[in-house]
């Protein structure tokens, strides 16, 4: 039986190419395209596809939020983020079987679906390889962890002796994005940064350990993504005049964004 396989990226030009590749393989059959997550969506349900080729800068619902929806309702299908966009963590976590940069040759997208498919582990592809750094990549294990764990899901005491570290008052404000865009997005000031986080206080209460959100300096409505830094909230505390304080902390670090 033929691998069925969706395509999913706004430029026509890159399902073109994505197209052109898996019909040179008689395993393969695109079985549908979409240039949007709704799209998408809508198509996973429809369609039933092995796996979905997915890109992250869209109009309406990104890659991260399309990912994390088709994860719920589709947990077989197989997810494959290909992006230009060197985010591999952030793919992780946001339920993607695999990361492929664009920037390397397409045939690593065909054999890394490939491998995904038969394998079913985690592949990751850059253009060039640089070392993980070890802090970031136990923070990635502990969230998945904490993922799959779902409403159970704790914060480990790393997180707690970290919010110790030296920080910088730094007023600035800022867009808190979640992934789940049935929560509306929220500007605020943040009270201290660290390196890899920060921290704001903020009226609405749905923030959560575990919840994934973007973090952008640039406020207009119409920014693309290409500067959003992705990150996971790790903390939460009551304050007075009816607030809560939120600690971020983020899969880059902060400096280049908020300085």
């Amino acid at each position: 039986m033929r691998t069925r396989l969706l395509i999913v990226d706004d430029h026509e030009i890159v399902r073109l190419g994505e197209r052109m590749l898996f019909s040179k393989d008689d395993s393969y059959q695109v079985c549908g395209e979409a240039r949007n997550g709704d799209d998408a969506i809508r198509m996973v349900s429809e369609l039933a596809p092995d796996a979905v080729i997915l890109g992250l800068n869209m109009s309406g619902m990104n890659g991260f939020e399309t990912a994390t929806r088709i994860h719920l309702i589709a947990p077989s299908t197989r997810i494959i983020i290909f992006s230009a966009h060197e985010i591999p963590a952030s793919a992780r976590l946001a339920g993607a079987d695999a990361f492929v940069s664009k920037s390397c040759p397409l045939e690593e997208l065909s054999l890394t679906v490939s491998r995904v498919l038969h394998l079913r582990k985690w592949e990751e592809h850059h253009a060039t390889r640089a070392p993980r750094d070890t802090l970031r990549s136990r923070i990635g294990a502990m969230l998945t962890s904490a993922r799959v764990s779902g409403s159970e899901c704790t914060i480990s005491n790393e997180f707690t002796e970290r919010r110790h570290e030296t920080r910088t008052n730094f007023s600035r404000v800022v867009r808190i994005r979640p992934f789940d865009s049935c929560l509306f997005p929220e500007d605020c000031k943040t009270l201290n940064v660290s390196n890899g986080g920060l921290y704001f206080a903020t009226p609405n209460s749905y923030y959560a350990p575990g919840l994934y959100v973007y973090v952008m300096s640039d406020l207009e409505s119409n920014s693309p993504m290409d500067n959003a830094l992705a990150g996971v909230v790790v903390w939460v505390e009551k304050l007075e005049d009816d607030k809560w304080g939120v600690a971020i902390r983020t899969f880059a670090s902060t400096s280049s964004m908020l300085h």
